[in-house]
């Protein structure tokens, strides 16, 4: 059986994970509260269909990490999703090419072939906006998360956790778009 196995999603559960850890240590009384939760994680560990998907997205890292050595693994591949579109600066107009070029209709009628436009979110935010524009735009992203990273941990230290948890499930989202 073929399955494709995201490591972009395990990596994004790892995180809201961790910052679940991270509520738990703030607030050790809440783990008593969190024994139906781990109980019912053991429990769907047990069945086969969660064990032959930790062996496929286990094969997927080992497939994947064969193919990407060359290019930093998996964290170069993420960290070039953020760097790959300073390099097409110079490519595109000023003002960019207008808002929904960077969609697959938008490509076709510009005669851009498939494999010349770049898969990542912020290439097409700087070929639409332009670098005048979209630089600015995808700075002000940038600086959102890490903003929101210190509110949210100040309102952990203050005992409302839900707005880390929100965070940690959705930041990397408002990051990479």
């Amino acid at each position: 059986m073929i399955v494709s196995g995201s490591r972009s999603t395990l990596a994004a559960v790892a995180i809201v994970v961790a910052a679940y850890g991270l509520v738990l240590f703030l607030r050790p009384q809440l783990l008593l509260k969190s024994g139906k939760l781990i109980a019912l994680g053991a429990l769907a560990g047990s069945f086969t269909f969660v064990q032959e998907g930790f062996e496929v997205i286990y094969m997927r890292f080992i497939q994947a990490g064969e193919v990407e050595q060359d290019t930093g693994g998996m964290w170069g591949r993420f960290l070039s999703g953020f760097t790959e579109p300073l390099r097409y600066m110079m490519k595109a107009p000023l003002l960019g090419d207008g808002q929904g070029m960077g969609t697959n209709v938008g490509i076709s009628l510009m005669g851009i072939k498939a494999g010349d436009w770049r898969e990542g979110e912020w290439e097409p935010v700087i070929y639409e906006s332009g670098p005048f524009l979209g630089l600015p735009y995808l700075l002000l992203r940038a600086t959102i998360v890490p903003h929101l990273g210190l509110r949210t941990l100040r309102a952990a230290v203050a005992g409302s956790f839900l707005p880390l948890l929100l965070l940690a499930a959705g930041g990397i989202q408002i990051l990479t778009g």
